[in-house]
């Protein structure tokens, strides 16, 4: 069991369950101040087993455009972190990440790292939404 930001106990596996790997996990933030809290995520994540697209490490450069990149990263993955904050939803990048990640059935789960719950996009607001907020 681990601490979110808050301080707020979530869970997250030791290792990956025998026959059943890990999900791949897309991490979808806006670049302007989240970098750091997303780095963090990722190396948690990585840490328990889950393997994480990251752009900042993993996007590869095949000649293909950046969002293309983008939408093959996701369509490979299982699960899509959306980390919510005032800069994220306002960035038509973030936007268009989770659209697709709907579009193409894969999981979304937003997270709320700044800014009040008012600020989750109607089509994520019935999803649950952990509070990393700062205190």
């Amino acid at each position: 069991m681990e601490r979110n930001h808050n301080n707020n106990f979530y869970i997250l596996p030791d290792e990956p369950v025998e026959g059943n790997p890990m999900a791949e996990i897309f991490i979808s933030y806006a670049h302007a101040n989240d970098e750091p809290f997303v780095e963090q995520i990722h190396n948690d994540l990585t840490e328990h087993g889950f393997d994480v697209w990251w752009d900042k490490q993993t996007m590869q450069s095949r000649g293909r455009t950046f969002l293309q990149e983008l939408r093959d990263a996701i369509e490979g993955s299982d699960r899509l972190i959306a980390v919510i904050s005032p800069n994220a939803v306002q960035s038509d990048y973030v936007r268009a990440e989770w659209e697709h990640a709907l579009l193409f059935s894969r999981g979304v789960v937003p997270i709320l790292r700044e800014g009040d719950y008012s600020l989750i996009p109607d089509e994520l607001s019935k999803f649950h939404c952990p509070d990393f907020r700062r205190e």
